[in-house]
């Protein structure tokens, strides 16, 4: 409803300046007066969860982001609930989370790069930069990405792709 997206808005410029208590407090309160519908809605939730999690209350931000993996917002609960568990050095838990999307979301860049940016710290085989391939598909034209693999394919000492990579960044 509008009224929500009000108070999403109030709650997100609260945040930027510092004020996380104040937000989540604008949230409660959006709760408790537009009720169950907008409590359940997958930005109320993200914006909430984000909330928790910026005072420390980590498992009240998992709890609101679970239910969001089921909603139009699955791609973005997703690297949330990644980073959430990232936080909590939680990283394979953290990269299940997002190879789990991987198949409803496969051109998806942010979960593609950080899914390859995660196995390639967990050591997990040769094939960390594929999913970076990927998103450079999608996406050729984006130099962060060509960075990053180009990061990636050097660490690996795949020297000549690393090059090749990075002169077109």
């Amino acid at each position: 409803t509008a009224s929500a997206n009000v108070y999403l808005l109030l709650a997100e410029a609260l945040a930027q300046t510092g004020q996380d208590t104040a937000a989540l407090r604008i949230l409660q309160q959006a709760g408790q007066q537009a009720g169950q519908q907008t409590l359940d809605e997958p930005a109320f939730r993200l914006s909430m969860a984000a909330r928790l999690d910026s005072l420390g209350r980590h498992a009240e931000a998992e709890a609101e982001l679970i239910p969001a993996l089921k909603g139009p917002e699955e791609a973005a609960a997703r690297l949330a609930l990644a980073e959430l568990y990232t936080a909590r050095r939680e990283w394979e838990r953290a990269l299940q989370v997002l190879e789990e999307g991987l198949p409803r979301f496969p051109n998806h860049p942010q979960l593609l790069m950080r899914q390859a940016s995660l196995a390639w710290m967990l050591g997990h085989g040769a094939n960390f930069s594929k999913g970076l391939q990927l998103a450079l598909a999608r996406r050729p034209q984006d130099a962060a990405l060509r960075l990053a693999l180009a990061t990636s394919l050097a660490t690996r000492a795949s020297r000549w792709k690393a090059r090749t990579s990075y002169a077109k960044a």
